[in-house]
């Protein structure tokens, strides 16, 4: 990982960094240790290692439950339109998918 870090300009160095706590811990140390080199200020800077993160409690907004959008009987066709909803980048589950 530091090899690519270092082969980054700055733009890329801060698009990488841009959401820390997606990263491994092991990308995340190379990121931290070539944005200092560079002297570049990130969200990460400050950051505790991914992995000593504590995890956030989830905060259920209103309007943002799930929404059954169809009901299948077979599901072939469930699979089929799930993949058309996930390509499009719309996050979506099947329930039961047994």
């Amino acid at each position: 990982m530091a090899a690519i870090y270092a082969g980054m300009d700055g733009e890329e160095l801060q698009e990488a960094g841009s959401r820390p706590e997606a990263l491994t811990n092991w990308a995340f140390q190379a990121l931290r240790e070539e944005m200092k080199k560079r002297n570049l200020d990130w969200p990460g800077k400050d950051m505790l290692l991914p992995s000593e993160t504590p995890p956030r409690e989830a905060t259920e907004e209103p309007g943002n439950r799930p929404v059954v959008l169809r009901k299948y009987r077979d599901m072939p066709a469930a699979f089929v339109e799930k993949s058309v909803l996930d390509a499009s980048g719309i996050e979506c589950f099947l329930q039961d998918d047994n």
